[in-house]
């Protein structure tokens, strides 16, 4: 059986620059890192051509990134999940 149990959600209507999720209710001796992930994107879509230059460099310098990320061409969004 899997079970996924959401700690944090946060899905802002303005822009933002740095996002940090904390819910006290998941202390620290409940939480298993080895069981935790988090799912995120980045919006180019203001700057296709800072999309453009991101997938270009983890492309060519960082590949074994790309296990992490996906790449929304049409509306200029890298989604990124850590694990």
């Amino acid at each position: 059986m899997c079970f996924v149990e959401s700690i944090f959600q946060w899905c802002p209507t303005e822009k933002q620059w740095w996002i940090t999720g904390f819910n006290p209710e998941h202390l620290r001796d409940e939480v298993d890192v080895n069981k935790q992930a988090m799912i995120c994107s980045i919006d180019f879509s203001d700057n296709v051509e800072m999309y453009k230059a991101f997938k270009n460099n983890i492309s060519e310098k960082y590949p074994q990134l790309l296990t992490f990320l996906m790449f929304d061409k049409n509306n200029h969004i890298v989604w990124i999940c850590w694990y």
